[in-house]
Order: structure tokens, then C-alpha cells, then sequence
């Protein structure tokens, strides 16, 4: 049986489950880089938190990922897209790629986000489909698309 996914916008009363989502996929990378400060990631979280940008990635109904797309003039910036991890390497993530792609492809534009430098299966992920790396910061590599 095929398991059914679909999505949905994001709206304010989802930020806590998203954070805790969050927490569960980026938590592990956050700690071994700075150490996990439950205050300040909360604070950051809540900040960058804009239902607006914000697609929620379902399975029966219940949130198993979601993906934050900014929309700048010359690019899309892909700030978070996570998946449970049960979830993961099933091909959704590439689904939900794909239409960033198709998306920016058909504005023009270009796609730009950044992946833990200590993310190496992130990192093959973007770079399967077209991504290359462009810079760096201290625990991250930047990565873009010309669509």
C-alpha cells in the first residue's frame, strides 16, 4: 500500500509541534557544533518562525516535516527543510525539493541554503540534485541552485 503524503500551509498554532520537530532531526547537529541552549534555540526558532514561508509536510494527516522558503527579488532561500527521520530516504524529501526547484525554475530565480558542514547526508542530498557549494561558514557550507 502506498503511504499517502500531502501538505499543507503552516499557520501560528503549528509552531510548537514544528519546533519540537526541529529539536528532534537538527537538535544532535546543534549540540555537537555550540552545544544546545533550549532558551536561546527556542528565541531563535520563534523568530525565524513565519507561517507564511512555511509548507507542512503531512502523512495521514499528521505533521512528519516541513519546509521554511524565504522569497527574496533574485533568489529563494531554503532556510530549514527537515523530515522525521523515519521519514527520510523514501523519497519525499526529494518530491519536496523538487518543487522549490520547478517553483524558482519558472521565476527565474536561484536557490541558495546552508547544511551543516557535520551534515554529510544533507549534503549528498542537495548536492544528487544540482546543488553546489559556494562558500562556507565556520559550521556551515553554503550551497546554490541556478535554476
Amino acid at each position: 500500500m502506498e503511504v499517502e503524503y500531502s501538505f499543507r500551509p503552516a499557520n501560528p498554532e503549528d509552531q510548537a509541534l514544528l519546533f519540537a520537530l526541529y529539536r528532534a532531526v537538527m537538535g544532535g547537529y546543534i549540540e555537537q557544533i555550540w552545544g544546545w541552549d533550549s532558551q536561546w534555540q527556542k528565541d531563535d526558532f520563534s523568530e525565524h518562525f513565519d507561517p507564511d514561508q512555511i509548507t507542512v509536510v503531512l502523512r495521514e494527516s499528521q505533521p512528519i516535516g516541513y519546509v521554511q522558503v524565504e522569497k527574496h527579488s533574485y533568489e529563494f532561500y531554503i532556510r530549514m527543510l527537515l523530515l522525521a527521520p523515519e521519514h527520510q530516504k523514501k523519497g519525499l524529501g526529494a518530491n519536496v525539493l523538487k518543487r522549490i526547484i520547478s517553483s524558482a525554475s519558472k521565476q527565474h530565480l536561484g536557490i541558495k541554503l546552508q547544511v551543516f558542514k557535520i551534515n554529510a547526508l544533507a549534503r549528498r542530498f542537495y548536492e544528487r540534485h544540482g546543488f553546489t557549494v559556494v562558500g562556507e561558514t565556520p559550521a556551515s557550507l553554503e550551497m546554490a541552485f541556478d535554476a
